[in-house]
This record gives structure tokens, C-alpha cells and sequence, in this order.
């Protein structure tokens, strides 16, 4: 998940940088079983257009 949130997270760098906006976040996975790298990094990327959206 970290890895994952490294890689895209400069979309969301970028979008606060425009906007002079600082956040914090916290990202806690929870399953009831274990994902591939393939759905956590889709899922993230997800979460961090839907952050920007918001902001």
C-alpha cells in the first residue's frame, strides 16, 4: 500500500500545490483477505482522483 500511495501521489502534490492547500492523511487497509499488488495499486489510485476532486 505504501508503494502504491508513493507512485500516484504526486497527482495529489500537484493539485494541493496549485491550490496552496496542505492536508494530512491516513490510509488503513482493512480485508478479510489478502490482495495482489494489482487491485491495491487500482484502489488507490482511485482514492487519491476522488481526494482531488474534493479538494
Amino acid at each position: 500500500m505504501k508503494e502504491a500511495f508513493r507512485l500516484e501521489a504526486q497527482i495529489v502534490r500537484d493539485s494541493l500545490k496549485t491550490q496552496e492547500k496542505k492536508i494530512q492523511a491516513l490510509f488503513i487497509f482493512t480485508a478479510d483477505e489478502e490482495k495482489d499488488y494489482k487491485t491495491i495499486l487500482s484502489s488507490m489510485q482511485k482514492i487519491l482522483k476522488q481526494l482531488v476532486f474534493q479538494l
